[in-house]
């Protein structure tokens, strides 16, 4: 009975819970779960109940308002916040779970961390440069090859490659500048301690690769940006069963913090798996900085 409950705002989940398909929900079920295990989030949440789409996640997390009702309200609340991505005319369609976390992510402001663009020029003798923007963001999007590993293609997101046209660089000897042709890397300004990966699994028209991405056997995964490497291991993944983006089933895959087990969430059902589980049919990863266990 409600009367029972503990007061509102003492309550907070560390273990993923089942939650209600209200129909095609599979995927919003699974970015929850992601969601619900991130540490800081439930707080963020709590900070910022009373603002649009969160009031919903904070009543589903602290209030554990678990209703189809409740649920139907942060789905609803999400298609009209944001119609261009998610069309009112498919509200009660399968959608992508990684653009629903992605969405929820951005409600609660969550980007820790800052991309920026640096640039190498072709001639040794002019000195490399960065740009001077940096977009703050929650993710980044890997796109994958046939017969390669999730290190792989993370290490290829962060290469250099050479570009179009030319840049303007800095002649330290001839003290002057010039424009030479150049190579771009992406960069993470300060690596954070969570890391959202999504692997781009779908093609432009929501077909999926029938191809699979090889995952570390121990979970372990490195981010190289040069000569600066920061070690992570996995802890979640969203993974999706079927052909398309708008069919098939998502599932997530998570370990909660200070627990050593994995658990499979598939809407109601919560059990225990072995961390091998967290690959199959993964695209959406999160990551754990290891020096910050």
């Amino acid at each position: 009975p409600k009367e029972l409950l503990p007061p509102l705002e003492t309550i907070a989940c560390d273990k993923p819970f089942g939650i209600n398909n209200i129909g095609n929900s599979c995927y919003m079920n699974s970015a929850l779960q992601m969601l619900f295990i991130i540490p800081g989030i439930p707080e963020w949440i709590k900070e910022k109940k009373d603002k649009p789409v969160i009031e919903h996640l904070f009543a589903i997390l602290w209030g554990q308002d678990r209703s189809e009702g409740r649920l139907s309200l942060l789905r609803q609340s999400v298609f009209s916040t944001n119609p261009t991505e998610f069309p009112q005319s498919q509200l009660t369609g399968q959608q992508d779970a990684h653009a629903f976390l992605v969405e929820l992510l951005d409600h609660l402001e969550w980007k820790p961390f800052q991309i920026f663009s640096k640039f190498r020029p072709l001639d040794t003798k002019y000195k490399g440069n960065r740009s001077p923007l940096e977009l703050p963001t929650n993710h980044i999007s890997i796109t994958p090859t046939q017969g390669t590993s999730l290190q792989t293609s993370l290490d290829h997101y962060f290469a250099f490659e050479e570009m179009e046209g030319e840049r303007v660089f800095f002649d330290l000897e001839a003290k002057e500048s010039g424009k030479v042709k150049f190579q771009k890397a992406l960069r993470i300004k300060e690596p954070p301690d969570f890391l959202i990966v999504q692997v781009k699994i779908f093609d432009a028209f929501g077909n999926k690769y029938n191809f699979p991405v090889e995952f570390p056997k121990d979970n372990y995964i490195f981010l190289n940006q040069g000569k600066k490497q920061t070690s992570y291991r996995c802890v979640g993944s969203i993974k999706h069963a079927g052909t398309t983006l708008g069919n098939g089933h998502y599932t997530a895959c998570i370990k909660p913090p200070q627990e050593e087990s994995w658990h499979l969430c598939d809407d109601r059902k919560i059990g225990e798996v072995q961390p091998h589980h967290l690959s199959e049919g993964a695209y959406v990863i999160l990551l754990q900085r290891v020096d910050t266990i």
